[in-house]
């Protein structure tokens, strides 16, 4: 028998972006042998460029912030942070689109649980699933402040320099 999360119409109901849903469904496929659950490498060029936001946008949570927090923490040390973030990029580039699986694979499962109608089932999905735009503005701006804050205390180190 297939499990909800293997079915068609309820990655659909859950994924909610129509161009985006057959790149989803390769990806997916990829993650799920015959019921069993692997990792398997597929490649985000905005999880690469935009981990946390992609994750936010796809209702990631919490993976969004630690990676943020994680990124974050390596780029202070300015000797390897470059190297290192952008080891962590390719990384997020080739795996957060399993963590968006497995997400979806988790609601699923729940609503599986609670839920005997399949069309009650796939409005579940479509309520747990989708984007947040809302999220991803959000990382937007952190990111954008984060940004300009790292320009002005860089203006304001070369002109304590040049005062000493």
């Amino acid at each position: 028998m297939e499990k909800l999360y293997q079915d068609g119409r309820a990655l659909e109901a859950y994924i909610q972006t129509p161009d985006k849903l057959g790149w989803y469904k390769m990806c997916f496929s990829k993650y799920d042998v015959n019921g069993v659950e692997k990792y398997a490498w597929s490649w985000s060029w905005y999880a690469f460029f935009f981990g946390p936001i992609y994750l936010a946008y796809r209702k990631c949570y919490l993976e969004a912030v630690g990676i943020w927090v994680l990124t974050t923490l390596f780029s202070c040390f300015i000797a390897v942070g470059g190297i290192v973030s952008l080891a962590i990029s390719i990384v997020i580039g080739g795996s957060a689109p399993y963590l968006v699986y497995r997400r979806y694979k988790k609601m699923a499962d729940q609503v599986e649980m609670t839920e005997n109608n399949y069309e009650r089932q796939l409005e579940m999905l479509k309520e747990l699933g989708g984007v947040n735009t809302i999220a991803r503005n959000i990382f937007i701006v952190i990111y954008g402040l984060v940004i300009l804050m790292g320009i002005f205390f860089g203006i304001l180190a070369a002109l304590l320099m040049n005062q000493y």
